[in-house]
């Protein structure tokens, strides 16, 4: 079998380690199907971000604010929040439950995160009882979206990056978690 390369791995522009993971399956299968390199390597050059996944929506005043959305269990957003290695991160999250466990995530909120913001919902009361004796990270309660951004917009400092990445369902205040995406983006272009 011939080797040849494709892509430098820092040619890929998707943030984050399950990304990368996902690119190279899709490498592999595009390769199974004998689609050729060159097309295999133009293809993952153009993809800069996949709508709500770990998209950068605005860069404001030396803060990234990102929408992760799609990250609906503690998993995805635990990979989120690998994703940058700073603990400046304002995360917000919290939903309706899906019976998950988030022992693991809220470990890694201690670890990754300066604040965290929490929609309403069953996930969410689930969630705060990690940091209920714990004055490592600050925790907020909202009603919706637009406090979420009203709570960012005091929080945040240059450096910061401020990220919705739930781990949760949207069903309680959202219509699916494609709005809820879409209410953080348009929020953080009316507030921030």
């Amino acid at each position: 079998s011939k080797k040849e390369k494709i892509l430098h791995l820092n040619n890929i522009k998707l943030k984050g380690q399950h990304n990368l993971e996902n690119a190279l399956a899709a490498i592999s299968v595009s390769l199974i199907l004998g689609i050729k390199t060159k097309i295999i390597r133009n293809a993952l050059k153009r993809i800069a971000f996949i709508p709500n996944r770990l998209e950068l929506v605005a860069y404001k005043n030396k803060v990234r604010y990102y929408n992760d959305t799609t990250a609906t269990i503690p998993e995805a957003t635990i990979s989120a929040l690998k994703t940058f290695r700073k603990k400046k991160i304002i995360l917000i999250a919290g939903g309706s439950d899906k019976g998950l466990c988030y022992n693991k995530l809220a470990k890694e909120i201690k670890n990754r995160c300066s604040s965290l913001i929490l929609l309403p919902g069953d996930a969410t009361v689930k969630l705060k009882k990690y940091f209920e004796r714990t004055d490592k990270i600050k925790v907020y309660r909202v009603n919706n979206m637009e406090e979420a951004i009203r709570k960012v917009k005091i929080l945040v400092q240059p450096g910061n990056i401020v990220l919705l990445s739930p781990a949760a369902a949207s069903f309680n205040i959202f219509k699916n978690e494609f709005d809820r995406g879409y209410q953080f983006c348009q929020m953080v272009k009316k507030i921030i």
